[in-house]
């Protein structure tokens, strides 16, 4: 038999053996259910990751991660565009893209690739121009056009066109020094410079005005080689320019006694007039013919040819109306 002492102590440590291990079993048992709550929560989580649509990637310039492959814009196929590119990756089929065709199991991978032949025939429809058609050259028949075989101009028509365009030639020479006259004028006075108006069917031989002054001209000797015509000018009103403009120079506008109408040769002179009692008026320049000249000049030399342009050499004289004629003024005097 065992000591009273010695049994009392073997139960003591089996007693504590069985306490030690209850509390290992309890232990194990809670850190099972802490590990299973764990693993419900994860799986819960999973499934509503899972369950939810993923939000599109940010592509803005400042995120900081590089965004996601985006398949390429759709190549341009106007003129001016650059080479289209071959090939355009995309591991999806997106849409049609003109001049390409999509393919999973392509040379570089799924993508678009060029379709030659599209592309070779849109560039040709394009590049080529349209072709225009010729308008063929008309040939508008007047009485005063020269047509060969089907000229119906009469000796009489050339013999007066040859005589306008002589007297057209003298103009057009002399016409730039009657705008620097008048700007030069303005100049001194501190003006802007006047404004030029040419009067219209100036050199049409279907006007009456300028018909009826080149028979006149034939009249007393003028041709092609001595158009017997001089530049002069004639200041007046602009109410009285712009009938003188419309109707030629008439003897029922005369003011004052005499033969005609009274002409000169500076611009200044005629300018006092044009400016008479305050009131806006013109300058003409007028085409003289020298027999109409029905008085010896009030001023200056008598010869009207002495001056060096085609414009007489006086400050002042009078011509008979018929013998005027009006192609051009100066507005603002």
């Amino acid at each position: 038999m065992r000591p009273v002492g010695v049994a009392r102590a073997m139960k003591r440590a089996e007693t504590k053996t069985l306490a030690g291990a209850g509390d290992a079993r309890k232990s194990t048992g809670i850190a099972f259910g802490f590990g299973a709550v764990a693993l419900a929560l994860h799986v819960s989580s999973r499934v509503r990751s899972c369950s939810r649509v993923p939000a599109p990637p940010s592509t803005s310039v400042t995120s900081a991660t590089p965004a996601p492959y985006l398949p390429s814009a759709p190549p341009s196929t106007s003129v001016t565009s650059a080479t289209p590119a071959q090939y355009l990756p995309c591991k999806t089929f997106q849409r049609t893209r003109p001049g390409y065709f999509f393919r999973l199991d392509g040379a570089q991978g799924p993508g678009y690739y060029v379709d030659r032949v599209a592309q070779s025939s849109a560039a040709t429809s394009l590049v080529s121009p349209p072709t225009k058609k010729k308008k063929e050259p008309q040939t508008i028949v007047t009485p005063w056009t020269h047509v060969g075989k089907n000229d119906k101009t009469t000796a009489e028509d050339r013999a007066l066109l040859a005589l306008m365009d002589r007297m057209k030639d003298l103009y057009l020479r002399y016409v730039n020094h009657f705008l620097e006259e008048g700007a030069k004028h303005h100049k001194n006075l501190g003006k802007e410079p006047p404004t030029f108006v040419v009067r219209k069917n100036i050199w049409d031989l279907q006007c009456a005005q300028l018909r009826k002054f080149l028979e006149l001209a034939q009249k007393h000797g003028a041709s092609e080689s001595d158009p017997r015509v001089l530049f002069g000018y004639h200041g007046t009103s602009a109410e009285n320019a712009d009938k003188i403009f419309l109707e030629g120079f008439s003897p029922k506008c005369r003011r004052c006694q005499g033969a005609g109408a009274y002409f000169s040769g500076h611009l200044d002179f005629s300018a006092v007039y044009a400016g008479a009692n305050g009131a806006k008026g013109d300058i003409l320049l007028v085409a003289l013919l020298l027999d109409g000249h029905r008085s010896a000049p009030i001023f200056g030399d008598q010869n009207l040819r002495g001056h060096a342009k085609p414009l007489i050499n006086v400050q002042a004289c009078v011509f008979g109306e018929t013998y005027a004629m009006p192609l051009a003024r100066l507005r603002g005097f």
